[in-house]
């Protein structure tokens, strides 16, 4: 992973006490100084006044490196262990609120550190911390949707996790994830990231070669115990996956292609050739009701000048199955 520079400066001393300092109207330059002494009151603070930040706030506050501070306080807290209970948390949550800016969410894609960013954020799928690692799954999701640059930044994340953790493969922490879940709500959140990670990919070939690689790890069977969920987001969302599948093997067919159109090693081609016949053994339940979604798989997606809340729109629009490029 590319360093990052530090650029945390000393204080000599200072404490700002949040207990009597109100950052509801406080200028940016107050915030640059709150990150330079984490904490779980200092974050919840900054996100705060982010969350009511407008858009002269936010181009200072990323003038003087906030964006840079945040990612860097994240991997500090990450790489060697957090103070206090829920500061992790906070501090995605503050990058999370940053992201959900126009000025922020372009800065923060565009910047030519966005590897670097999106490998600190994938550190954090290795917490305990549901909370967090759904706010990071939001912001990888979204991610794949904004450039081609940032879709590559996002598989090099995980590539980077896989490395790192000693993984089977860089989708092996994801479904992993999915597996894990109790909790409904972080369960889509997962599904949603794995679809957007397939749907994302135009080329026919790359999709079939990534959606097999997610096979082989078990993402059938764990779609069909997952046949009996309520939530509307975790059925529209399976009936997504499913949809992708059989158009692109329609489509592949027609096109006389092999399962992975061609492409990588006679090793893969062989792999991807033995785990589609297998999937096709398989008997699906029927296809469950996408309610509340769209019939039109590439619907309306808001771009960056639809709305105010950008990571919160386009989350919305993809977990309902409206999937297309920003």
């Amino acid at each position: 992973m590319a360093a990052i520079t530090d650029k945390t400066s000393h204080h000599q001393g200072q404490v700002i006490d949040l207990a009597t300092t109100n950052l509801d109207n406080c200028e940016p330059e107050l915030c640059i100084q709150l990150l330079h002494m984490p904490s779980v009151q200092n974050f919840a603070g900054i996100k705060g006044r982010i969350q009511k930040s407008d858009f002269k706030w936010m181009c200072r506050f990323v003038q003087l490196d906030g964006i840079v501070l945040l990612i860097e306080a994240l991997q500090r807290l990450v790489e060697y262990g957090k103070t206090e209970d829920g500061v992790i948390t906070e501090c995605v949550g503050c990058i999370r609120a940053v992201l959900n800016t126009k000025h922020g969410l372009r800065v923060f894609m565009d910047n030519t550190n966005n590897n670097s960013y999106m490998e600190i954020l994938a550190l954090t799928l290795g917490s305990r911390d549901q909370d967090t690692k759904k706010m990071v799954m939001e912001i990888l999701a979204v991610s794949v949707w904004y450039s081609s640059s940032s879709y590559d930044s996002v598989i090099s994340a995980l590539n980077y996790f896989k490395s790192r953790k000693q993984l089977k493969s860089r989708f092996s922490v994801i479904l992993q994830e999915l597996k894990d879940a109790r909790i409904q709500i972080y369960k889509a959140t997962v599904l949603v990231f794995i679809n957007s990670v397939i749907y994302a990919t135009e080329e026919i070939a790359e999709r079939t070669h990534l959606r097999n690689e997610l096979i082989t790890l078990g993402l059938l069977d764990v779609l069909e115990n997952m046949g009996e969920e309520d939530d509307d987001i975790i059925c529209i969302q399976r009936e997504r996956f499913y949809e992708s599948k059989e158009k692109d093997e329609l489509e592949m067919l027609e096109m006389d292609f092999s399962s992975d159109g061609t492409r990588g090693t006679s090793h893969e081609k062989f792999t991807d050739d033995l785990v589609r016949k297998v999937s096709e053994t398989k008997e699906r339940q029927g296809h469950v009701a996408a309610s509340g979604g769209t019939d039109e798989v590439d619907g309306f997606v808001p771009t960056i000048r639809d709305s105010g809340s950008f990571i919160d729109t386009l989350w919305s629009d993809i977990s309902k199955g409206v999937f297309k490029k920003i």
